[in-house]
């Protein structure tokens, strides 16, 4: 099931860890730098219905990429708005060269709350054998009479 994000800084790990695969970012990047060029010659040339055209092109990339690169299920279905803002986010990190650093950032904080979170299991394993000593109750068991 998945996590129910409650504001941007939230999602924004989840968004990157579907963004994994660098074609696919590079197929988000292509997508929304069209929608922007196409949103701007729309303005500029004052052509109301060329502002259409611009989610198309970019969904159409950024679609692309999640369901034949990374083989996910785009968040704009389930968080439009904070999709849309990552994907700002995104290209204005790719331009300026940063997200392959994000993304080993993200990826790590991720491992590293995974490995505690197996930490933490295996605790309550320990504890729960400690408290359970099921070797003592092998040992008992061995000392019963055999009734067969």
């Amino acid at each position: 099931m998945q996590k129910k994000y409650k504001n941007f800084q939230e999602f924004w790990p989840f968004y990157v860890q579907e963004h994994k695969h660098p074609l696919n970012r590079k197929l988000h990047f292509l997508g929304t730098g069209l929608a922007l060029g196409c949103a701007t010659l729309a303005a500029s040339r004052r052509r109301p219905r060329l502002f259409l055209l611009a989610p198309l092109l970019g969904y159409f990339f950024a679609w692309m990429g999640h369901f034949v690169v990374e083989k996910n299920r785009p968040a704009t279905f389930k968080y439009p708005l904070f999709s849309l803002r990552g994907d700002f986010k995104m290209f204005g990190m790719m331009a300026t060269g940063r997200m392959n650093e994000e993304i080993q950032r993200i990826l790590l904080e991720a491992e590293s709350e995974a490995d505690s979170a197996t930490q933490a299991e295996q605790l309550q394993t320990e504890e729960f054998d400690e408290w359970a000593d099921l070797d003592a109750l092998e040992e008992d068991a061995e000392d019963l009479p055999d009734y067969v």
